[in-house]
């Protein structure tokens, strides 16, 4: 039970009996996602809360949002009854004629021996107090840690600007829309100018390395730093007179007093968000209760793509490296068309999240307003109790379809007894579907170790304030003044730490220390990257270039000095700039068969993963052909079958038919010569042999469309088998393709030399056994015939 990795979270529950063997839940299996589904009541919560409880005992963070205010109760471990003192209802106390504290007691007594009966032992309890640093972070309020939204108007960086175009201008839609939902108007990043106008403003200024406040925003709509929006003078196209409703919704928002502590408090940083300063697990809760439901909106859209900012810097894993959960779903991934802004970036965890360890468990008690499609790839369902037809006929239709996006038939039988089966759930009972497991299973959750209390308000958010571990500081303000200027004077530098050989003479070689801006491009891959490289180039035309060390300015021993350059300044950068033109080269990775190429500094592995990821849409892709052959194939076959099959009726009856004519015949045979009807014996013995002849015949059609019904039979299974390794195939035939990387080098396209500095490189000079003479470049071992 305490095996890290391992979620404990319920009982096996067969039909008609009680709990029975432990139902554990690898960790792993959570990478693939997690959906929940029940009405309220089902005990839908109350599993989750039993998840993250795991989670955290395996030393697992996870982010949540917490729309309701549930999930706070995961900072009530309580055991005594003076603890459950501060959080039992006093109006239930009054009810039953109790005192708040002896209210307290007996709670205390009944959530103690639930956990002692689901094996909840107080050690464990204690084990999840201290397993992770618990936080409440309140967007919008002082109620708990409040959070600056800030950051999310603040430019990618030049390399990812230029390296992940796509990502970008996902980010921008989804600034834009979840900006323009906060201030209720048109989010649709088609048909809304507005909305064409705001993003062409953020990819304007980020574009240049600039950062776009809100207040700067609206100034840019008054006054864009542009004249044409697509073919169109930006006048033309949303004429001043209209873009000044655009000025005011959104000054509003900036004037508002509450949207002020929307820019105070910790920045949206997921790396603190999960690790504290320390190293450990933190577990992060986002309590939206207070906000509008266009405030959710934003702030969870601007949350769900910081998440894919920081899961695209991860290397690529098959472990669970962290949980994102939402509590309810409704609203935030409705079916086609509705799209609000939260749709896009949930579509993307769920579609790349997994090869970076990020799980999403989402639940939801509105079935009716889910997109199927978008969760048909979850591995693990947990389907609770719902008690109105409308829900469990959405929930079918969904499944349906999301069996038919992936290439299954539905089976009407099965569906008409999963509606029964759903509908006779009771409260904790699950129906759980992992696509790591073999059969359905039906599940009761565990008693959670933490009290659950129920929604919190802010005011018992404040209460529990005192439990959280201090949060990382407040986004620094800074001021911008004049760049400092680089130094002009020439300095002579020295490597630290290159090594002594107490066998050789120490002197010291002239040396570049090149600090230029490189760019690599190639228009047919598609390939544009910039970046600042500092170089240590040796005099030697035939050395290479080696990563600079740290440097500083006295030597650290006394050796020979050899012959600095003669050339001028000029002449030393035009030296640099050739070398860096040969050697600096940027060295990626292509999948030939996705045509696509690693991103600067993604290393193998993480490229890789993210190859996989594509297994799923390439196979949904590629399968259709060969499932339609083979679909051809059995169509015919079926139509053989059924053609065999009415022979074979046909074969049975003239058979039968035949069988009694024989009887008849022999009977009157026999009668006949019985009776001493002498005459006509001998016609009716012919007659009789004639006819058995006829049957004889017939039994032989019968067997021969019986053996011809047992091979088309035969055959169709063999189909089925065939269709199930040419789906292996294909797939074993993709993974193949799309493990297969390969090295490939890019030459600068342009090198512009900054700065070219004079250095001191420390040689080792000996002797080799033939007399030749060797320099030995310090601990790097790079050798230099003379």
């Amino acid at each position: 039970m305490d095996e890290k990795g391992i979620f404990y979270i319920g009982k096996e529950c067969p039909e008609k009996s009680g709990p029975g063997a432990t139902f554990f839940l690898d960790s792993k299996d959570l990478v693939t996602h997690t959906l929940v589904v029940g009405m309220t009541g089902s005990g839908k919560t109350g599993l989750c809360l039993a998840l993250l409880e795991e989670a955290v005992l395996s030393g697992i963070p996870f982010v949540a949002i917490d729309f309701k205010g549930d999930i706070c109760n995961l900072l009530l471990p309580l055991s005594t009854p003076s603890e459950f003192a501060t959080w039992v209802d006093p109006a239930e106390a009054s009810r039953q004629g109790l005192t708040q504290n002896d209210l307290a007691a007996r709670t205390c007594e009944v959530w103690n021996k639930g956990r002692a009966d689901w094996g909840m032992s107080p050690e464990r309890v204690e084990r999840f107090r201290n397993g992770a640093d618990f936080r409440i972070y309140t967007p919008g309020s002082t109620a708990g840690i409040q959070v600056n939204i800030l950051r999310s108007f603040d430019p990618p960086s030049p390399d990812v600007w230029e390296d992940q175009r796509e990502e970008v201008q996902e980010r921008i839609q989804g600034v834009v829309s979840s900006l323009l939902s906060l201030a209720s108007l048109d989010a649709d990043p088609l048909k809304s100018r507005e909305h064409v106008l705001l993003s062409n403003l953020f990819q304007h200024y980020w574009q240049k390395g600039e950062s776009l406040p809100l207040d700067k925003l609206i100034l840019s709509v008054q006054q864009p730093p542009f004249s044409k929006l697509g073919a169109l003078d930006v006048e033309q196209f949303f004429p001043a007179k209209e873009r000044q409703d655009l000025v005011l919704a959104l000054n509003n928002l900036l004037a508002s007093p509450s949207f002020s502590s929307w820019r105070e408090g910790v920045p949206l940083d997921v790396d603190g968000f999960l690790k504290g300063p320390s190293g450990k697990p933190v577990a992060s809760i986002f309590y939206l209760a207070h906000l509008s439901d266009s405030e959710r909106l934003f702030f969870t859209t601007l949350l769900a793509q910081d998440l894919i900012g920081w899961m695209r810097k991860q290397q690529g894993t098959g472990d669970l490296r962290a949980i994102f959960y939402i509590d309810e779903l409704f609203g935030y991934l409705p079916p086609y068309p509705k799209n609000p802004p939260t749709k896009a970036p949930l579509l993307t965890l769920l579609k790349q999240a997994r090869a970076f360890g990020l799980g999403l468990l989402l639940a939801t008690q509105n079935p009716k307003d889910l997109d199927y499609k978008a969760v048909s790839n979850t591995g693990t369902w947990f389907v609770g109790k719902l008690s109105t037809t409308h829900d469990r006929e959405r929930l079918l239709e969904g499944l349906t379809e999301a069996s038919q996006e992936a290439g299954k038939a539905a089976d009407e039988t099965q569906r008409a007894g999963l509606d029964r089966l759903i509908a006779s759930l009771e409260k904790r009972i699950f129906l759980c579907h992992n696509i790591h497991k073999e059969k359905l299973m039906r599940m009761m959750s565990r008693w959670t170790i933490s009290y659950l209390r129920g929604p919190l308000t802010r005011k018992e958010i404040r209460s529990l304030r005192s439990h959280e571990v201090a949060p990382p500081p407040d986004a620094p303000s800074c001021t911008i003044g004049a760049p400092v200027s680089a130094p002009h004077a020439a300095l002579s530098l020295f490597p630290k730490d290159y090594g002594i050989n107490p066998d050789a003479h120490l002197m010291y070689a002239p040396g570049l220390s090149v600090e230029a801006r490189v760019s690599w491009k190639d228009e047919k891959k598609g390939i544009h990257h910039q970046e600042v490289t500092k170089r240590m180039l040796l005099w030697d035309g035939n050395a290479p270039f080696m990563d600079m060390a740290a440097l500083e300015e006295k030597p650290p021993q006394q050796g020979k000095y050899l012959s600095p350059p003669s050339e001028g300044k000029t002449a030393l950068t035009q030296r640099a700039r050739s070398a860096l033109e040969v050697q600096a080269v940027l060295s990626l990775w292509e999948n030939p068969a996705l045509k696509i190429f690693s991103r600067p500094g993604e290393t193998k592995e993480v490229f890789l993963a993210r190859c996989l990821a594509e297994l799923p849409e390439l196979l949904e892709k590629t399968r259709g052909p060969v499932l339609e052959k083979l679909e051809k194939q059995r169509e015919k076959l079926q139509e053989k079958l059924k053609k065999a099959q009415d022979e074979l009726e046909k074969d049975q009856a003239e058979y039968s038919g035949r069988q009694s004519e024989e009887l008849l015949n022999a009977g009157e045979s026999i009668l006949g010569f019985v009776m001493g009807k002498k005459r006509g014996i001998g016609s009716s013995l012919t007659r009789a042999a004639s006819k058995r002849r006829q049957a004889a015949r017939a039994k032989t059609d019968l067997e021969a469309s019986r053996e011809a019904i047992k091979d088309l039979e035969s055959r169709i299974l063999d189909l089925a088998e065939e269709e199930k390794r040419a789906i292996a195939n294909l797939e074993q035939e993709w993974k193949e393709k799309l493990a297969s990387l390969r090295a490939m080098d890019l030459l600068p396209d342009k090198v512009e030399v900054l700065d070219v500095r004079l250095i001191w490189v420390p040689l080792w000079e000996s002797m080799d056994g033939a007399g030749k003479t060797l320099r030995h470049c310090g601990s790097s071992r790079l050798t230099i015939s003379i």
